[in-house]
């Protein structure tokens, strides 16, 4: 076989494989009468920019008015979540596997690849800065409108000026922190594996409150209100108040949480390893159902949650007393995307497409209500 045929035949397999690559992603897109057959409309599908063969979807992100989609060739394409329109695409540096996600402001997107941090422009993607890390990440990243932070796998907590991209300060741990850090307002918490989540006022790097639980953190924290949800290798899901220190309930799941607890208003839901999601009171801690076929939260509306269960089957349950209303088959897609800002149900396969629903009462996003913190007793308004 001459070399011009050879290399004829494989640019050949190569098209092919690409053509596959996306036919067969067409395939998979439910019709509107599925849609219909549970109570949803395809708002609109499409394409991320992937290529399908060498580069594939790593992780989804939906952040309301967007829908950030990260790859393995470290790449961020952005899509406009109402209408799929691709918004921007951006390239952080080399390929490097193994990303932790992004965090996202107004303004800005944060990522990270390798030891570096980068922060994009939201409209349109342009690189704002870089900076190389002290120590390579161990964690996505968290940010508000002033400060990102970042963990390293040597147990240090950085937090950057988000315009200057200087360090404003660091603390450093007894362990390596590798979940994401929870921002309250004028509070920031993070924890480390040994079990000891930290409480720093975001001006300041000496925390004021140490709260350990019996066990390393298993899963992102969360916050409601004045509280950051914090779920333990002991079982439990710990409600602690930032301000105090105290903590405001405990609930015992029976099982290890790695997955992260959600909250949407005033519920709280979390998925203990093999033990179905359990829908929490977000103030008591108070159970008030527990479905035993939900592996994971998806997203919710005013009525219902829509939940993954272990075999990629979409599980539409009663809001207010968990009982399943529908089953949907959807193992082939590779992500129904936790959307805790709003109603919008996004699913994603690897090879890059991304099919948009809704309820069909509910043509604009329900938005969900954030809750605010009760202002501090009187007692406490002098405390930090």
């Amino acid at each position: 076989m001459s070399q011009r045929l050879a290399v004829s035949i494989a640019a050949l397999l190569t098209c092919a494989t690409a053509a596959v690559a996306q036919n067969r992603p067409r395939n998979l897109l439910p019709s509107d009468e599925v849609a219909a057959r549970y109570g949803l409309v395809r708002k609109w599908y499409g394409f991320a920019p992937v290529d399908g063969v060498r580069e594939r979807v790593q992780s989804v992100t939906a952040i309301g008015d967007q829908l950030h989609v990260q790859t393995n060739a470290s790449q961020i394409h952005a899509l406009d979540a109402e209408s799929g329109k691709l918004l921007w695409s951006a390239q952080l540096g080399i390929p490097i596997p193994g990303q932790f996600g992004s965090a996202i402001t107004s303004k800005s997107v944060f990522a990270l690849n390798g030891s570096k941090l980068y922060r994009l422009n939201r409209q349109d993607g342009s690189q704002l800065w870089s900076v190389r890390l002290p120590q390579a990440p161990n964690a996505a990243p968290a940010a508000d409108e002033e400060r990102v932070l970042v963990s390293t796998a040597d147990g240090r907590i950085y937090v950057y000026n988000t315009d200057t991209h200087t360090v404003n300060w660091f603390y450093q741990t007894n362990a390596a922190v590798s979940m994401p850090a929870t921002l309250l307002d004028d509070k920031i918490a993070c924890a480390s594996e040994d079990g000891m989540m930290y409480v720093f006022q975001t001006s300041s790097r000496n925390p004021t409150i140490r709260f350990k639980t019996d066990a390393p953190i298993s899963a992102p924290m969360a916050a409601w209100g004045r509280t950051v949800l914090v779920p333990s290798r002991d079982f439990n899901l710990y409600s602690v108040d930032v301000r105090s220190g105290e903590t405001l309930w405990r609930y015992s799941c029976g099982g290890e949480i790695r997955r992260p607890v959600t909250v949407i208003e005033n519920d709280a839901y979390v998925a203990p390893d093999g033990l179905g999601m359990h829908a929490l009171r977000a103030e008591s801690g108070e159970r008030k159902w527990l479905n035993p076929r939900a592996a994971d939260f998806v997203v919710a509306s005013k009525n219902r949650v829509y939940a993954a269960d272990k075999l990629g089957q979409l599980l539409i349950l009663d809001r207010a007393n968990g009982r399943l209303l529908a089953t949907w088959d959807t193992h082939n897609f590779d992500w129904r995307v936790r959307n805790e800002v709003n109603d919008r149900l996004y699913l994603v396969t690897t090879s890059g497409l991304v099919v948009c629903l809704h309820e069909k009462a509910n043509k604009d996003p329900v938005e969900h209500r954030k809750v605010l913190p009760p202002p501090p007793a009187a007692a406490e308004a002098g405390k930090p």
